[in-house]
């Protein structure tokens, strides 16, 4: 199982655990292996970016066990392409049902990248909603390594794995509290 607690953010009630979907896990992990040199990191605690959807989401998600794959920040899109496919694939024949979350952070605010932050956040809410992927692909790399995203990535696969279903991106809230930009968004499958 995973834990999450908020207590570094300043909120000592919220807390929790979150069943891990074992055999899932293992099944994927063997596939993955063999066809994609991506290590599944196993972690106790799960990642704050990836908790706070799932406690917001605890509603539709309660009793759902969770498989967290981390996505590398720096993953190439030949890599996002080949992993979508097997993903899509493996997805396609298993007979679980699963709920995909794409989870990080948006631009990292810091005195002297505030407005490239803002920059960033803006580009990469425009990308999601314009339906074009080509778009969120080619945003500015560079821009996206000094504002310090972990989104793009998780982001990215996502839509490729949902790539032969038309999409429709609404984006349900957006906030920069602390320095960091976190964004919610519901993918609308039509």
């Amino acid at each position: 199982s995973f834990s999450y607690e908020f207590s570094e953010f300043g909120d000592l009630v919220t807390a929790g655990k979150v069943d891990g979907a074992v055999g899932f896990v293992h099944r994927l992990k063997e596939g993955m292996e063999t066809n994609f040199p991506i290590p599944l990191v196993t972690v106790k605690n799960l990642p704050y970016s990836l908790a706070v959807p799932y406690v917001l989401l605890t509603p539709v998600l309660a009793g759902v066990k969770l498989v967290c794959l981390q996505v590398p920040k720096n993953i190439s899109l030949d890599e996002a392409n080949r992993l979508a496919d097997f993903l899509n694939n493996y997805l396609s024949v298993s007979k679980e049902r699963v709920v995909l979350v794409a989870a990080g952070d948006l631009g990292h605010v810091r005195n002297d990248n505030l407005g490239e932050a803002k920059i960033f956040d803006q580009m990469f809410q425009s990308a999601i909603v314009s339906t074009d992927l080509e778009r969120l692909i080619n945003l500015d790399d560079e821009l996206k390594n000094r504002v310090k995203d972990c989104l793009w990535s998780p982001t990215v696969l996502l839509y490729k794995i949902l790539s032969d279903a038309k999409v429709v991106t609404q984006i349900c809230s957006y906030e920069s509290p602390a320095g960091v930009g976190f964004l919610v968004a519901n993918l609308i499958l039509e």
